[in-house]
């Protein structure tokens, strides 16, 4: 007999909803089949408020369905894990509003960067450390590195022969306001400031600084003010300018700062998490994902090459397919754990 699942990775860009079948006799979790995914817009509740990041969220549960095309029926077990409820109190908001609406018979929730290390585990098939091939070394931790519209990091030692995580510890995920240092919106941003004083000085404004202000639908560098002062604030909208900023990076003087400025910020959160961790120790797994950290993308390759310049470069680096694979593979897990 196969049982229902459902994984939920909720970002400040966009939600991803997956249904999957496990099999009853199942022992770990691992084998689940993917029926359907959904996907909808963003669902952060600090950026876009709980009611519409709630709505959000039944808009890629009902695709997903669809997609599937499955009847709408009970779930055995959820994962939700969203960005924006770093702290117990908005979990369990978060738990209270999944609850009342039924979604699933058994509900886990957590952060956004939690599913990112089981996807990289399973995208990679090394749950077990004892699994791992002699090239590369074998490695005792892990860091995950989200870096979208916002930035974050984590760092969790994995008990050797075990696939059982011990300490985690994380460092930025503090919102555009107070940080999220080398996230989309902060190279947007920066962008948007270099044609602010490229404008102040008298300058020409260059190909670069047209192309944003394109993007935005301004034709001059004093529009942006209405453009960018509203309410909502266009997150979205100011960190896809990220895409354009790092396009011109091999041959604008400006651009190419910003870049270097979005590697410094996020190869020290990695180097934060690290030390951030008491019982981390030896070599790591490095799993990235977000916006900007592609297998193409130069931020990795940069981030990769300070690491290893500072001697603290991860023994495997993998770029997560998609983090809502961790999410099915909490859920899959939860069925097989008594309630509580």
């Amino acid at each position: 007999m196969n049982r229902l699942i459902l994984g939920l990775d909720c970002g400040g860009t966009k939600t991803t909803a997956a249904l999957a079948t496990i099999a009853e006799e199942s022992s770990d979790g691992r084998d689940f089949e993917i029926l359907g995914t959904g996907v909808a817009g963003p669902s952060n509740p600090c950026s876009v408020g709980e009611e519409l990041a709630y709505a959000t969220v039944r808009t890629a549960i009902r695709s997903a369905f669809e997609i599937a095309a499955v009847t709408p029926e009970s779930v055995d077990s959820l994962a939700l894990c969203m960005a924006g409820i770093g702290r117990p109190e908005e979990m369990q908001r978060v738990r209270e509003w999944a609850q009342s609406q039924s979604l699933a018979n058994r509900i886990i929730v957590t952060e956004d960067i939690e599913p990112v290390r089981w996807a990289a585990l399973w995208e990679t098939g090394h749950f077990s450390i004892q699994s791992l091939p002699s090239d590369p070394p074998s490695w005792e931790r892990i860091v995950t590195l989200i870096s979208g519209t916002g930035s974050i990091a984590c760092c969790t030692d994995m008990p050797v022969g075990t696939e059982k995580p011990g300490t985690t510890e994380r460092v930025g995920g503090w919102g555009y306001l107070l940080g999220d240092e080398g996230s989309g919106f902060s190279i947007g941003l920066l962008g948007l400031k270099s044609a602010i004083a490229t404008h102040d000085r008298g300058m020409p404004t260059t190909e670069m600084h047209r192309e944003l202000l394109d993007a935005l639908h301004c034709r001059t560098v004093p529009q942006l003010i209405p453009t960018v002062y509203r309410i909502p604030l266009p997150r979205a909208e100011i960190a896809a300018l990220s895409r354009i900023v790092l396009r011109y990076a091999d041959h604008d003087p400006q651009a190419r700062d910003i870049a270097d400025q979005t590697i410094a910020s996020l190869s020290l959160l990695v180097r934060l998490a690290l030390q951030r961790n008491p019982a981390s120790q030896g070599d790591y797994l490095l799993a990235v994902t977000g916006g900007l950290l592609d297998a193409e993308s130069p931020i990795l390759k940069g981030i990769q090459e300070s690491l290893e310049d500072l001697q603290c470069g991860p023994s495997l680096v993998h770029v997560v397919q998609a983090s809502v694979h961790g999410a099915l593979y909490m859920a899959a897990k939860a069925i097989k754990k008594p309630q509580a």
